[in-house]
């Protein structure tokens, strides 16, 4: 429906309960702080690959607590 590609995903996976809730929703899934900071930090990379830093630096940004993965 909506598309956005990668970063409307990520976006759309923090929804309303930020990055904690996100957090909670990986945990859940039987993944570990280091591998959802992993995980993050990669994810965080291919974007940049594909939007471009300043894109990629918005939306960083725009998510409190996003940063500390950048």
């Amino acid at each position: 429906q909506g598309g956005g590609g990668l970063l409307g995903g990520l976006m759309s996976a923090i929804g309303g309960g930020g990055i904690m809730g996100l957090g909670q929703q990986l945990m859940s899934q039987g993944l570990g702080m280091g591998e959802i900071s992993a995980l993050a930090k990669e994810t965080i990379a291919i974007a940049r690959q594909h939007a471009g830093d300043e894109t990629v630096d918005q939306v960083i940004a725009s998510v409190p607590g996003l940063s500390q993965f950048a």
